[in-house]
């Protein structure tokens, strides 16, 4: 995590969700980011707690593209398999995406296939056409949908509160 074409897209998301410049997202930097993302806050308390292994109160660089991983899965409404997070082989997952940050801020990264943004028509910073999968309701996010959550993790310590 991430694949090597994700690579710069994930440094540029760090770099932009790292306020401090310290290396490092605490809770509050992490909240003000990840909230970006539009994903329920109880989820995201969920990514934290699975990320924030062991227990820092802090994302690094390895922990933070963990998070992005799984926000990337539940955008995509699909479950991350094994131990690098993969997508199902049948599926290809559309970058994770932060409001006003990602094809902005940071630009997207090319497909899997290596073709840069701009081959596809779009130009390198500004998509033509929004990325971002219709955004479930809070209730609607937690039924039915595939957690990217192994079955079985840890319960809840640490998270940022919102």
């Amino acid at each position: 995590i991430p694949e090597p074409f994700e690579r710069p897209y994930y440094l540029g998301l760090f770099n932009v969700a790292d306020v401090q410049q310290k290396g490092q997202i605490g809770g509050a930097e992490a909240v003000q980011f990840l909230s970006r993302s539009k994903l329920p806050m109880e989820t995201l308390k969920h990514i934290w707690t699975l990320c924030d292994q062991p227990q820092t109160n802090y994302l690094d660089h390895k922990k933070f593209a963990v998070a992005i991983r799984f926000i990337q899965c539940m955008q995509n409404q699909t479950r991350a398999q094994g131990a690098r997070l993969e997508s199902p082989s049948s599926s290809t997952l559309r970058p994770a995406m932060f409001e006003g940050v990602s094809g902005t801020v940071v630009p997207l990264p090319p497909d899997q296939s290596g073709a840069a943004p701009e081959a596809e028509g779009k130009p390198p910073m500004a998509p033509a056409t929004p990325q971002r999968p219709p955004q479930p309701t809070v209730a609607a996010s937690m039924r039915g949908a595939p957690s990217p959550i192994p079955p079985g993790a840890a319960p809840m310590r640490g998270a940022p509160s919102p």
